[in-house]
């Protein structure tokens, strides 16, 4: 799967890095300069500028954007600096923790990923946050719910091929 922001083909990565350090010097930060990068870059080029900021500067780009961001366009900066699957790890964490489980981003995630990719989310949960994904779902679910989740954490759904779907909704 391709997302809709394809590599920038003249991309800089030093100079992107620069930017992004100016873009946060003194009082406050300039979105446009945020904007102009992050979103004419494509998930792998983002993680690259992440890693190079952290090496050139050793500073953590997202510590140091997250303390000047504000908001909803903080939580979307954050994300897209993160990959896919690193930030449904993320976001299943956030799902499940706290005073109310949020079921619709649990639904959201796992029942919008392959096997493949909850194989890989499965073990990001794991090793950023020490934590079995499947024993956390069943601590706060219950029923025929948890039960749905726990069957699509083991993968043991069957998957349609793009032609096996298209017959059908002949």
């Amino acid at each position: 799967q391709r997302g809709s922001i394809q590599d920038h083909p003249d991309m800089n990565v030093e100079e992107d890095c620069n930017r992004l350090l100016k873009a946060m010097e003194g009082i406050g930060c300039n979105d446009d300069v945020v904007i102009d990068i992050l979103a004419r870059r494509s998930n792998a080029q983002r993680m690259i500028i992440k890693r190079k900021f952290d090496r050139l500067f050793v500073k953590n780009l997202i510590d140091e954007l997250s303390s000047e961001l504000r908001g909803d366009f903080k939580n979307a900066v954050l994300a897209s600096l993160y990959d896919h699957d690193h930030y449904d790890a993320i976001c299943l964490k956030k799902a499940v923790t706290g005073f109310k489980v949020n079921t619709g981003t649990i639904t959201e995630i796992l029942s919008s990923r392959t096997k493949e990719q909850i194989g890989r989310i499965k073990d990001e949960y794991q090793f950023y946050f020490k934590s079995d994904l499947e024993n956390d779902l069943r601590k706060c679910t219950k029923g025929s719910y948890q039960q749905l989740m726990s069957y699509i954490l083991q993968g043991r759904r069957e998957e349609l091929t793009f032609h096996e779907i298209e017959k059908l909704e002949r």
